[in-house]
Formats: C-alpha cells, structure tokens, sequence
C-alpha cells in the first residue's frame, strides 16, 4: 500500500502540497522536482499547483524544474503508443452500431428498438464508450463486466459488439485506448526518468490503483499518497487510498447559520455573491467565487462585472458557442431542417455576410421583407419564386439574387456530399481571407477540426457529410477556448477544485441538492446497485466525497484564517424549485435542526423589480413636415403622437423574424385583392346567384394566394388559404343577399388623393361603394372590410367614453365631444373621412374617384362589412351615429392636422397595441425611479413645410 500522509494543519491543501514536495530542498539553486510524477485531480489543480511552486522558487530566486503530471486515469496508458483517435473510435463504433444484427438489437432493445439514425447511433456509440471508460476505472473489461451479469442479455449484446469493434480498430492498426489502460493497470509502467509518484488531494480515487500501487512499489518506485484532513479526522475515515469512508456519510459537518444565504434564484445569488466579494477586497487574492454547476459561471460572472469586478472562468467557454462553432450550429440547423428560417439565421452571421459580399442592413432588410411577401419554404424555394421588380414594393439589391445562388451551391454540396471534403472546403471558401487568429476561439477550434477529421479522414469517405458536420459539432462542444486572465480577477472555480483554492473568502454557490452532492442521472447499463457493487463511482460515495470536501473547506478557513460562505438559490432561471443541499442540514447539534428548517424553507419575497437605466436615449433625425397625409395613419396618431413620428416620419416598422405565416395585414390585404378584382370586374359584380358568386371569388382567391405564395405553399399556409375560402363563402352569402336588396357595386378601392382639409391633403384607398335605386333617387353605402372572427362595431372602433388610463390634461380639446352628459374622446376617423370625401364628390355632381361622370344625391350609409371564419355571420354592421357627429368629427380631423403642422408629437401615449414595445421597452416617457428615458422629445421637431408625402 501506499504511504498514506495525512496533511492536518488547519490550513488550505495547496500550500502544504508545496511544502511536502520541497522537503529537502536547500532553498538554493534549482528547484528540481522532475524526477516525481503528480497524480491529481484536474488540470486546474495543476494549475495552482505549478504555480505556487513557482513563486516558491521565485521566492528564494530559484527557477523550477516542475514535476511530471496526469490525471488518476492517465497513468496506466502512459507507455502505450498509437492510440485511436477520438474520431476513428466514434466512427468505427457507429459502423458496429448501424451493423448490429436483429438479435443484437432485440437483446440490447429489448421493448422497442429506436430509430439509430446518425445522430442516434452517435449517441449511443458515446454511452458505450462511456461505459467502458468507467469499468476500466475498476480494472474490469466490457466482457468481464457481462460475465458477472449473465441473466442480463443487454450485456450480451454489447460484448458482441464490442468484438467487432475490437477487431475494426485493429484492422487499421491502431490501438484500442481502453484495452490499453487495462493492460497497464496489469503492468503499469512510468515514464522515463519518473523515479517517485505522489498522489495529491484526490479524494475519489479510481479503484483500479488497489492493483497498479503494489506492482508500482515492487518496482522499486516509492509511492505517497498525500490527503488534506484539516479537520484532523485520523485514518479512521478513510480508506486506504484516502478515500473518503463510510463514517462521512452521517458524521456531522460544522457550519454555521450565519455562513447560508437563501436566495431567491440564481440572478440575486450572483448579486449576493457580488456584494460579499466586494466587501472582501474584490479581487482575486482575497476572495474565490465558487460555482458547483457549469451553468451559474456566466450568471456569477455578470453579477461580478455589474459591480466593476473582474472575474475570470478557468473552465473557459464551449468551443461550440464561439464563432466556428455557432456556424457549425447554423449549418447543421439548416442541412437537418431545410427551411428557409435556418436559412435566414445563417445569412445573419458575420463571415457568412463577409463571404457573399453581402450588406447586411441593406441585405437583411430585403431577406426579411422577401420571407414575409413570399413566405417561401426553403432557400431553393425562394430562388425559384424569385419576383419580378414590377411585383414588389422595397429595393431589392441587384446581386442579393447571385449571393443566395452561391449559398444555395454550398448548401448543396453539404447535403449531397459525403465525406469531409466538402466541409473543409466550404470552410476554406467562407473563411479564405479571414484571419482565424482573430476569431474568438478561431484557432482553438480549427485545430480541433483539422485533429478531428485527420484521425479518420479515410472513414469518412461514405458517411454524408451532413452526418460528419453533426458529429464534429458534437466534438467542438467538448473543446474550451481560454480567455486571458487580468491580473486582480476574481475565479471561478468548480465544486470538484476548491480542495486546491487558497483565497481567505470563499464564496461557494449552488448549494442545492443534485449539485452537492451531485447526484447522476440515469444511466442505461448502470444502476446504482451495480456501482456500489463494482466500486463504481456512486449517490453514496459522490456523498462521502462531498462531505469530506465541505468539512474540509470549511476547517480550513477558520475565523482566524479565513471565511466560507454558502449560498444557494430557491428556484432555478426557470423558476423550477431548488432544494438546500442535504449537506446543509448535516449540523453538528440536532437543536440546531429545527432553526436551520426554518431558515432553509423560509418564505422568501419576490425580489423587487431592477431600476431601469437606459443604455441610450434615441434622438430621431428631424423631418420636413408633409403635405399630403394618408387617412389611415390618423388612428396612429390618435393613439400616440410619438410613436406616430417614429412610424410614419421616419418610416420606423416593426420586423418578423422566421415568418411561417401571413399576418393579419397580408391576409386582409389579399382578401381585400380577392374582392376588388371581384367588384371591379363588369360581369362578376353583376352576379345574383350565391352559388355562382362564391365560384368565382373562390377562383380569384386562389390564383392570388398561388401567385403570391407558390403551388406548394407550407401547411400555415394551406390553412390560412382555407380560411380564407371559408369567409368568402361567407361573403357570397352577404353579396347574393345585397343583390336581392337592389345594390349594386360602383366600385371597389377607390382611391382618392388630394383632399383638401386644414392646408394639407389626405389621401387614401375606400375598399368598396356600393348605390341602389330608390323613389327618392339614391342611396349610398361606404363599405369597409374587416376580417375578423370579432364583432367590430364602428361606432366602438371610432370613438369611447374618457376612461381613467386617458391623460386628460394633454388630449387635445379636438379630441373630445359630448354625448348624453359623458365625455367622449375619437380614437379613428377613417369612416368619417371616407363620408366627407363622398359627400364632396355627391356635391360636385361628378367623381373622378368612382369613374362617374354624373353623382346622383342621396343619403350615404358607411359601416362594416365583417368577414369572419363562420359563414352565417358575416354581416353589414352600419355606423349608426355617424351623423349625430360629423361635426365634432370635422372638428378632430382638423385639429390633428394642425397638431401636426405645429410639430405636437410629446407627450406619448400608451396605445391599445404597440409596434416599438422592443425599442422603447416601455419606458418613453422619464423612468421614475433613474429619471431616465429612450427617447430625447427635443429632437421631435419638424422642418419648415415642404413637399413631402407621408404614407
């Protein structure tokens, strides 16, 4: 056995490693320490470790000849050569996985065997490989493993497949990494010129070194296995190999009520942990913020900087999640889905832009534009339905077609290729002349492609490329990219490293049940029994190892030497529960119990809202004041004069992403096409027949839907175009029915320019006029259309009682009339508007807008005509009391205008539905508590009046 040393000074491991290791040194000259070979337990570890033997050598103005290092399970394969890459033995495992006889996979599936697609067989491939990896931590073999479970035929099923693996890899000449490391468990053998091992602060180690450590030692290597027992247990607690014994799972751990913060979730954790820091000194020499889950490292990181504190991640960042990685994600997404959303998503990235000699604002504005116009299924989709100039309303640039046909290429030769040819050679077009030293984690990750892909390169000639693509997005998640530490930055260790942290304050968050101790998520070849059975890392000893580890952090940071606290968190980012580690609850007395209960579950105060800053305050450009004004964009400025500047003066539009449908507006507008090519056709508007009128808007309905969107429009589509059909075959009804009643159709998007009102001229488009014959002479009927499943009454659209969310002190006097006692206030004028022009052109005799040459008098009646999904219900509802205020309509139309003219655009309003919600973020008008707001109102000021036309 090894010599077993317990380090008990009631003080942190790190400095005691360096002083067992320098015992003997003269404190002059070189510190030679090369002839020892370190086992510990990660590469941080390492890390401190090197270089608290170097300022040790430093001190005595020394240099260091460091030590030999690996991890516990290193040293076994160490004189083994030609190991099978990574990628050769995923490969080769998938091949065994999709070759699996029927009998193989009913034994190893015995209820339902899954669809082992690529990805599918990777994933499983990388279980076994797991799998393997762990037996061989006890020194067991795949086939000795399944001899000690022969009533289990799933093991049966795996030994066989690990033959033929076995078998292919030595068919290419390598070797198998796992029956290396077996092998040298049986002969284990050290380096050249390794003349003594030292085991350091490894607290689970493997089983397997009950077999290597005696035949190390009759090799004549001396063998020290130093353990950090600050809390002076004795030997009784541990095994040994310093393993933590069965007493750590119920002896009591010290900790003080003081030392726990309850925290709602993990954003006031790391605002907690922020604040104990800083009171510490805030760097890194005084104070470590401990993070037990990978996942609370960005959100301790933030809560860090928000307070000027520099912190830095040994753990690093997922190659994945940096530029070559993202690509990796982008192209993969697309290749697999193969819609035009992915597709977007890609032309949004950088070097993607770069490579297509693409604009992005001017491009990307045109993409999103042509997705919702098109709403095309796929790249290759839009390419084909590429439309003519004449068919659009927005530029369009004039290689943005060329640019989507060389993406398009690319795509193609992904997805049909196999092999990684095309891949790398899709990486070298994208990234030809781009420095990869420059990208964040750029070298990082094209070392680990080109490592990745060399391991196997032959393999890969007959896997598709898009599988390559998947699984090397796979092997990027498992490569990290390190920042450069500042110097003063606070760290973020992990769980399994703060045995080796030296910083006075320790700040441990995440103590939750599952994190400590960590609990492991199921495993489908080994259960609990099994682990505990074949010494298999396990619930209990992750538990005994945990305990150990708070008892030692803990003992080591006495009051005199430094302090610990422990934060946890009641509810994850999602607001899923959280339970206090078991650990916590592990007190020294039980009165104790009941207090600490209390405190653990205590009820906790929903967190008070942040105060809003704002990270900029908009200055919109000033624009020259229009003279001509759409009609419609008067209910805009009814509901809010800013938001009206912002949208109709500096054509500000609120953008879609990923569009699968068409909105409301596209679905009125081509229903509102369906029933102006109907109105304005001489023979269709004459039509009586329901049957016949119905076929007819049908056909129009269809033919524009397919002009617009395709022959073979998405599934959201097809429905809509359904819907569609649906309300027409309502409007045939409510048609066949006005031709009973005697009218009849003038004309249908009558469009009117240059109606004077208040020295400016409105404009806009009537969807529909409709005439018939009485005694008298005529009537008319003003028709606007709304597709709706709602009930739209005119009246309730146009104007409402004053309610209290209405700032009374700056509506505009224009704005209000009254009726019956109550105060009522304008919200639309587009009904209005539509009569005054009618009755303007009734009064001349003549229309141009209605192409009549002669205008009879009569009464006009303007209301709805309502197209919802039910066909009975689609209806004409009138505008009962238009009349009663046309006056008072006449009025508010006319105040607007001058409103406008005079430059009124402040103070804004909160309208029923907000197009900049994202841009303003709710806080327009001054934030009460920071003072601050998102939009400067000095700058809402118009030029002197010019000719400008505003839509």
């Amino acid at each position: 056995m090894p010599s077993l040393t317990l380090l008990n000074k009631p003080d942190y491991l790190l400095p005691q490693v360096v002083t067992f290791l320098t015992r003997g040194w003269s404190k002059k000259g070189i510190l030679d320490l090369s002839e020892i070979l370190l086992v510990l337990p990660t590469q941080e570890s390492q890390r401190r470790l090197h270089e608290a033997l170097v300022r040790e050598a430093a001190s005595f103005g020394a240099a260091l000849l460091p030590p030999r290092w690996m991890l516990p399970m290193h040293l076994p394969e160490e004189d083994q050569r030609n190991f099978a890459s990574s990628s050769l033995e995923q490969i080769l495992w998938i091949q065994v996985i999709v070759g699996m006889t029927p009998e193989e996979s009913q034994r190893l599936f015995p209820r339902k065997s899954p669809r082992l697609d690529p990805l599918g067989s990777a994933e499983l491939a990388d279980a076994i490989r797991r799998l393997r990896g762990e037996l061989s931590q006890v020194g067991i073999s795949l086939r000795e493993a399944g001899t000690k479970k022969p009533e289990d035929p799933r093991w049966k099923a795996l030994i066989s497949l690990e033959e033929r693996y076995l078998a292919l890899i030595a068919k290419e000449g390598a070797t198998d990494r796992i029956t290396a490391q077996l092998a040298g468990a049986e002969n284990p053998r050290l380096p050249l010129g390794a003349k003594r091992l030292v085991i350091a602060g490894v607290p689970d180690l493997p089983k397997v070194y009950e077999t290597m450590i005696p035949k190390i030692k009759d090799q004549g290597i001396p063998v020290d296995l130093l353990v950090h027992d600050p809390a002076n247990k004795g030997e009784g607690f541990y095994d040994s190999m310093g393993r933590p014994g069965a007493a750590w799972e119920k002896t009591p751990i010290p900790i003080d009520r003081k030392i726990i913060h309850l925290c709602l979730d993990p954003a006031e954790e790391a605002e907690k942990a922020a604040l104990l820091t800083r009171a510490s000194g805030g760097t890194g020499s005084t104070s470590v913020v401990a993070v037990t889950s990978p996942d609370l490292a960005k959100v301790m990181q933030d809560g860090l900087e928000a307070l000027d504190i520099s912190a830095f991640n040994p753990a690093g960042t997922s190659l994945d999640m940096l530029p070559l990685g993202r690509l990796f994600t982008n192209l993969s997404e697309l290749l697999r889905e193969n819609d035009f959303r992915s597709a977007l998503q890609l032309l949004r990235y950088p070097h993607i832009q770069y490579w297509l000699g693409m604009d992005p604002e001017i491009a990307i504005a045109a993409l999103d534009a042509l997705q919702n116009h098109l709403i095309p299924s796929s790249l290759a989709e839009l390419l084909t339905r590429w439309p003519e100039e004449k068919e659009i309303r927005f530029p369009i640039p004039e290689h943005l077609h060329q640019a989507l046909q060389k993406l398009h290429l690319l795509i193609l030769e992904l997805k049909e290729g196999s092999g990684s040819t095309p891949l790398l050679k899709a990486l070298q077009e994208i990234y030809a002349s781009v420095d990869l030293a420059k990208i964040p984690g750029g070298r990082e990750s094209s070392e680990r492609i080109r490592e990745w892909i060399s391991g196997s390169e032959s393999l890969m000639e007959g896997i598709p490329t898009s599988d390559i693509l998947t699984l090397l997005l796979a092997h990027l998640k498992s490569g990290v990219c390190m920042s450069p530490k500042q110097p003063g930055s606070v760290e973020l260790p992990g769980w399994l490293e703060l045995l080796w942290e030296d910083a006075p304050h320790l700040i441990v968050t995440g103590m939750n049940d599952g994190q400590v101790p960590e609990m492991r998520q199921g495993d489908p070849f080994l259960n609990e029994s099994l682990r505990t059975a074949w010494h298999l890392p396990s619930d209990s000893s992750r538990l005994r190892r945990d305990s150990y580890l708070l008892t030692c952090l803990i003992a080591a940071r006495s009051e005199e030497r430094g302090r610990i606290d422990l934060l946890l968190a009641r509810q994850d980012e999602e607001g899923g529960a959280l339970k206090p580690s078991r650990l916590l609850l592990r007190c020294a007395e039980d009165v104790d119990l009941p207090v600490l209960v209390k405190k653990l579950f205590r009820e906790l105060p929903p967190r008070p809202g942040e105060q809003w800053r704002s990270a900029w305050a908009l200055r919109p450009e000033r624009k020259i004041s229009p003279r001509t004004l759409s009609a419609s964009a008067l209910k805009d400025y009814l509901g809010c004069p800013t938001r009206f500047y912002l949208k109709h003066l500096l054509k500000l539009k609120k953008s879609s992403f990923g569009v699968e449908e068409a909105d409301a507006t596209t679905f009125g507008i081509l229903l509102h096409n369906t029933l102006s090519e109907f109105g304005n056709d001489p023979k269709l508007k004459n039509l009586r027949e329901q049957a016949q009128i119905q076929s007819s808007l049908v056909r129009i309905w269809k033919d524009l839907f397919e002009a617009r969107y395709g022959r073979s429009p998405s599934f959201p589509l097809l429905y809509q175009r359904e819907v569609g059909i649906r309300r027409l075959q309502g409007v045939a009804l409510a048609q066949a029915r006005a031709r009973a009643e005697g009218w009849e159709i003038v004309a249908c998007e009558c469009r009117f320019t240059d109606f004077p009102v208040a020295e400016m001229k409105l404009r806009g488009q009537i969807d529909r006029i409709d005439r018939r014959a009485t005694q008298a002479g005529s009537e008319w009927r003003i028709i606007d259309y709304k597709s709706s499943d709602k009930e739209k009454d005119p009246l309730k659209e146009h104007y409402r009682s004053l309610g209290k969310q209405d700032d009374r002190e700056h509506l505009g006097a224009y704005e209000c009339f009254e009726k019956n006692g109550k105060t009522f206030r304008w919200i639309d004028l587009q009904l209005p508007i539509y009569q005054m022009v009618l009755l303007a052109e009734i009064e001349a005799g003549r229309s141009p807008y209605l192409g009549l040459n002669e205008v009879p008098q009569g009464p006009i009646e303007t209301g709805y005509l309502i197209l919802p999904s039910r066909i009975d219900d689609t209806r004409f509802v009138p505008f009962t009391t238009l009349e009663e205020h046309d006056r008072e309509a006449q009025a508010c139309l006319e105040g607007i205008l001058g409103a406008i003219q005079r430059g009124i655009f402040w103070p804004p309003r909160q309208p029923k539905y907000d197009d900049f919600e994202y841009l303003l973020f709710q806080h327009l008008k001054s934030d009460p508590a920071s003072g601050q707001q998102t939009l400067d109102p000095v700058h809402l000021h118009l030029l002197p009046f010019q000719q400008e036309s505003l839509s």
